[in-house]
């Protein structure tokens, strides 16, 4: 079902993105480029169909919302135009539920209309328009979030004990050296930070921040800034070796040469950014004919599509934590401005059907084409990351539990495994085994064992409290909502079922600075 799910999301992208070339374009070279660019750019033949996570929901909506905008801005129908913004509104609501910093749209579409009052552009109502309709679903989906939650039996007063605050999201993006790379979501200041809020004592993070922004400097923090923005924008496909490689179906020469072809693709990634930035300053200069309706659009989509990337790279650069797949939603859009700004209209006529026929022949060709490269994906790679996971719906259900004893767990191994993480803070008097008693170490604010797993067993962990009193550790609650989406047995606390916290690993990432919890600065051992 999820591999279905997923494919049928990506091939939404195709449609919808090629639907945005015509409505934007009106002529079939546009598709043509449109098809070629989703044929030989491929995100959705690696990373979104890997592990479930909320960034392939949320390219397919962000095509879905950008098309819906273009057919507003492309029209001349009060009917379509509040039929459209209706639409709008609803798709936009869940996009903003599942990944919140797509709130960029919204500035986005206001500067716009700025812009168009200055600049005098003919189609300011469509632009109202848009606007109301992307700051309706956002108070449609801040009210309908805790209603629903609580339906599927999600108690969301439990979920304010381990709510992290948003300094924590500021302190990750100050990290030059987190695990995942710099200013990137980093897991001991994760689990620092839960435990901070577990111990009533948040301000250990703001300590953090003093203390990054004092070490940083106004030289580090504009190189973090630099990195970041590199991280960002140019290894949006390619930046996630772990999901690329390790497995029997990636040639040999591929696993032995990963860190270099992994360089290699950034370097095509950034280098196809750059010149696309490039191709749509000179072709802003052409698009400038006020007596062109369609001239017209295109320039307004441009401009909202180019204020929104600046806008979300500047807020993951400077403000917040970064990761190369929150450029996602937007990399695919920006890159498709390119289709729509060719134009054949000087083209001879006895050229244009001898062509055009060529390119009626191509198109679905290489649509198909790209249908089939995804869906061969979804056939070839897991789909659902080891361990348990809650970014398919965006509800925080990690819970406070209090370990008086024993607590007891079975895991599923998907496959062979070498490295078990059990993600809980590490305490005095709080030991993590397996079964024949053999210790998981502390490490990293989580407790690890190296270790070869084959996967035709469950592996079976211990969480003993050898200390004196209760020890208040964090585990995943069970959730009608989730009920489908764990790995593994539960135990059962106070009339409620209770999941561990763990991820798998067929191997391990090398260690990383960390900052100290009891005074907030990092440890350089």
């Amino acid at each position: 079902t999820l591999r279905l799910m997923t494919f049928l999301f990506l091939a939404g992208i195709t449609v919808f993105a090629m639907l945005t070339s015509w409505q934007l374009n009106k002529n079939r070279k546009s598709l043509l480029i449109t098809a070629l660019i989703l044929a030989v750019y491929p995100v959705m033949y690696l990373y979104p169909n890997m592990v479930t996570y909320t960034d392939t929901l949320t390219m397919f909506l962000t095509t879905v919302v950008l098309y819906l905008i273009a057919v507003v801005i492309s029209t001349r129908s009060y009917n379509t135009w509040f039929a459209v913004g209706g639409a709008i509104l609803l798709v936009y609501a869940v996009l903003y539920a599942v990944k919140p910093n797509m709130i960029v749209l919204l500035p986005a579409v206001l500067i716009l209309l700025l812009m168009a009052v200055v600049m005098k552009m003919k189609n300011k109502v469509q632009i109202i328009v848009v606007s109301a309709s992307l700051a309706l679903g956002i108070v449609v989906s801040t009210v309908t979030i805790t209603p629903i939650t609580q339906h599927y039996g999600f108690d969301q007063t439990q979920a304010k004990k381990t709510e992290l605050p948003v300094t924590h999201w500021i302190n990750m993006g100050l990290n030059p050296v987190g695990s995942n790379g710099a200013g990137a979501y980093d897991l001991n200041d994760d689990n620092n930070a839960r435990q901070s809020r577990i111990d009533n004592n948040p301000q250990l993070i703001k300590q953090s921040i003093k203390y990054r922004l004092k070490t940083l400097g106004i030289g580090g923090i504009w190189k973090l800034a630099l990195d970041k923005a590199q991280m960002l924008l140019g290894t949006p496909l390619f930046g996630f070796g772990k999901y690329m490689t390790g497995y029997a179906k990636a040639p040999t020469f591929y696993i032995k040469h990963q860190s270099m072809l992994n360089a290699l693709f950034s370097i095509m990634a950034t280098t196809v950014i750059l010149i696309i930035v490039t191709k749509l300053f000179v072709a802003n200069i052409k698009l400038t004919d006020d007596s062109n309706a369609i001239n017209q659009t295109k320039v307004t989509f441009i401009y909202l599509v180019g204020i929104a990337s600046i806008g979300l790279a500047i807020f993951h650069t400077v403000l917040w934590e970064v990761e190369p797949r929150y450029f996602l939603p937007l990399l695919y859009p920006m890159i498709l401005l390119v289709a729509i700004t060719f134009d054949d209209e000087n083209k001879p006529l006895h050229m244009a059907k001898q062509y055009d026929r060529k390119i009626s022949i191509t198109i679905p060709v290489v649509t198909t084409i790209i249908l089939i490269l995804t869906l061969e994906a979804n056939r070839n790679y897991p789909s659902v990351a080891f361990g348990n996971m809650e970014y398919p719906a965006r509800v925080n259900i990690l819970q406070t539990v209090n370990l008086r004893s024993t607590f007891s767990f079975k895991l599923n191994a998907p496959q062979d495994i070498d490295v078990l993480k059990v993600n809980i803070q590490p305490q005095d008097g709080l030991q993590v085994t397996l079964k024949d008693g053999t210790p998981l170490l502390p490490q990293n604010n989580q407790y690890v064992i190296e270790k070869h797993f084959t996967g035709d067993r469950p592996i079976e962990v211990k969480l003993q409290n050898t200390g004196k009193g209760q020890k208040s550790i964090v585990l995943y609650q069970k959730t009608n909502l989730f009920k489908t989406l764990f790995h593994g047995t539960s135990i059962t606390d106070n009339g409620n079922k209770y999941y561990l916290p763990y991820e798998m690993d067929v191997y391990d990432r090398k260690t990383f600075q960390t900052w100290n919890y009891q005074s907030g600065i990092p440890n350089n051992k």
